[in-house]
């Protein structure tokens, strides 16, 4: 499963295979985009993974538990990659851009992945909204930073709300891949990042036209 980019290990149990682990992981992801969370059986995943059942147990206690390791290891690989990008060389902007780009490009690399991120989890119970929340808020603090970046250098308005304006940028994104996903489009995810950054940084206003205060 290597959607999002990063070098963070998987984790795995002692005496357990990390390769089998994968697999499990990517028949989970595949079923539950085919067929939906709630629809997908157990059994679904082990034959689409090649295993018993039973193996499936010594890895994960449930499919809730499969579910949360699938947006565990993924969220933790985007914190990893998304902190190397932000440490970069480079303006605010650029480092906004390189945020961006690993969401759309990430999502946009994985159809299947996308389609669990997008609509199953939406529809899990209030335990894993919780911790869905948790992860989000680190995640969000990326884009935190590099607002804040900005400000200190002077390239973005001193007077933004950093929280909201770190959660707009995330929902623009991840409208962008809901449409994706729900509309079956062709087209490649990760070619709207021009559009999505542009729109970020220049606004709804025509130039020479500012909004009234």
């Amino acid at each position: 499963m290597e959607a999002f980019e990063g070098s963070a290990p998987i984790k795995h149990e002692a005496g357990t295979s990390p390769e089998k682990r994968e697999r499990i992981l990517r028949a989970a992801i595949e079923a539950f985009s085919a067929q939906g969370y709630y629809h997908t059986r157990i059994r679904d995943i082990a034959q689409a993974a090649g295993i018993a059942d039973g193996t499936v147990y010594l890895y994960f206690k449930n499919k809730e538990a499969l579910l949360t390791a699938i947006f565990e290891d993924v969220m933790d690989r985007a914190l990893e990659e998304g902190r190397r990008r932000i440490n970069a060389p480079g303006r605010a902007v650029d480092r906004l851009r390189r945020l961006v780009d690993l969401q759309l490009s990430s999502l946009g690399g994985d159809r299947d992945l996308a389609t669990v991120f997008q609509i199953e989890l939406r529809h899990t119970g209030s335990g894993m909204a919780r911790y869905r929340r948790s992860h989000m808020s680190d995640y969000l603090g990326l884009f935190e930073e590099v607002l804040k970046a900005g400000q200190a250098d002077g390239s973005l308005r001193e007077d933004l709300d950093i929280e909201f304006t770190s959660r707009s940028i995330f929902g623009v994104i991840d409208a962008a891949a809901l449409e994706w996903v729900v509309n079956r489009s062709e087209a490649r995810l990760e070619d709207q990042l021009d559009a999505v950054v542009d729109l970020l940084m220049r606004g709804l206003s025509a130039a020479g036209h500012p909004q009234q205060s």
